[in-house]
Formats: C-alpha cells, structure tokens, sequence
C-alpha cells in the first residue's frame, strides 16, 4: 500500500474490543441462563438446545478471534502497521470468517428445531417447510465453508501472500456474503484494517444478537411457568 503523509496513526480497535465484549457478556447470560432455567424447572434439553451451546461455542470463538485481529492492528491504518501484523491479522480474520459462518448456521437450525417442537404433532405442512428451510441452510452454509477452504491453495497463503500458490478473486469472494452488499467500497478498499471497521461491527451484532434472539422464545415459557408455581 502507498505511504500517505496526510493520515493519522488513529486507532479505533477499541469499539471493537468493547463492542465483543459486550456481547460475550450478553450471550453467556442469555444461554446459560436457556440452559440453566431448563436444568431447573427439569426439563429434559432438546435438539435445539445443544445445538445453540453449539452456536455460544463458535460465537465465543469467534469474539476470541476478534480481540486477536484488534491485538494486531485491526482498527489502525495499514501504513502504520509492521507486516508481521499485517499477516497476523489476516490470518484470525480468515478464521473469524469461517467460525462467524458457522456460528450463524447453529443458531438457525437451533431455531428450525425449536419451531419444530413447537408444532409437533400438528401442521405437517409446516413442518415440511421447516425441514426444507434445514436443508436450504445447511446445504448454502456448507457450501460457504467449503468455499472459504478451497479460495486458496495452499490456504495459508490468504494470510501470507508471498508464498507460492493461487488465490480466488476478491470479486468472487464478496459475491458469496450478502451481508458485504452495502460495504461494496470498504471491502475492496486496500487499507482493510482500517476499512473493514463497519463490516467488523455489523458481523460482530449479526452473530451474536442472532443467539440472544433465538434464546428469548425458547426461556419465556418455563420462567412464566416458575414465576406461576
């Protein structure tokens, strides 16, 4: 990237750190507190219920990797950045991308599962659509992991580009995430450390406001059940 005399070596890795930790808090709270209400009003856990452990799992991990890219230098400008950084935080951005994938995908089956048991016995139509909803995510966050895994060979070669090998178009690479649509300039913007800062932001809330919605339905039942007893 071009040195240009004209910019600040500002850094804004710190709303990332507090944003991250604020949601690790919150998801914590919100399924163990799933969990933990189950246990207690002795209900035996579901399908859905393992799989949104599955989902906090991926989700923490994920916030892990986070702190990590702020660590080397997510948030500051890319000029001012040693390249070992710079490797550095495109190695856990790439894992941060893959683990984002499937901690959505768990929190989405985690909520088939739930509107299953809901209409157990009943609709079977519903249900139908349902399992077909299953599939379609499973199948499109499959082939998204597949995608992130083949985009280079050998793969390592997405955080250290100096070693010999081939590398998918970032063109190619944006297509495969929606979520990317309205950050069109910031994605290919070559300053990506600072650049990518609102994409960061908006992936950190999808994923882990996505797990706290989907616990609320599933804890509201058996607490108006204990708050009754």
């Amino acid at each position: 990237i071009k040195f240009n005399p004209a910019l600040i070596d500002e850094n804004k890795g710190s709303d990332i750190v507090i944003l991250t930790t604020v949601f690790t808090v919150l998801i914590i709270l919100s399924t163990g507190g799933r969990i933990a209400t189950k246990l207690c009003c002795k209900v035996k856990l579901r399908v859905e219920d393992y799989l949104i452990i599955l989902a906090l799992a991926f989700n923490l991990t994920c916030n892990a990797l986070e702190y990590l890219a702020v660590e080397a230098g997510f948030g500051r400008h890319l000029q001012f950045l040693p390249r070992n950084q710079e490797l550095t935080f495109r190695k856990w951005g790439q894992y941060a991308i893959l683990f984002a994938c499937l901690a959505l995908w768990a929190v989405k089956i985690s909520i088939c599962f739930f509107m299953l048991s809901l209409i157990r016995g009943v609709h079977e139509r519903a249900r139908w659509v349902i399992w077909g909803l299953i599939v379609i995510t499973t199948t499109t966050s499959a082939c998204q992991a597949v995608f992130w895994g083949t985009q280079a060979r050998p793969l390592k070669k997405l955080w250290e580009p100096q070693i010999p090998g081939k590398v998918a178009s970032r063109k190619i690479v944006f297509a495969t995430s929606l979520i990317r649509a309205g950050f069109a300039n910031d994605f290919f913007n070559p300053d990506l450390t600072w650049a990518l800062y609102k994409v960061y932001l908006c992936t950190i809330i999808e994923r882990n406001l996505a797990e706290i919605i989907a616990d609320l339905p599933a804890i509201y039942p058996h607490l108006r059940n204990a708050t009754k007893k």
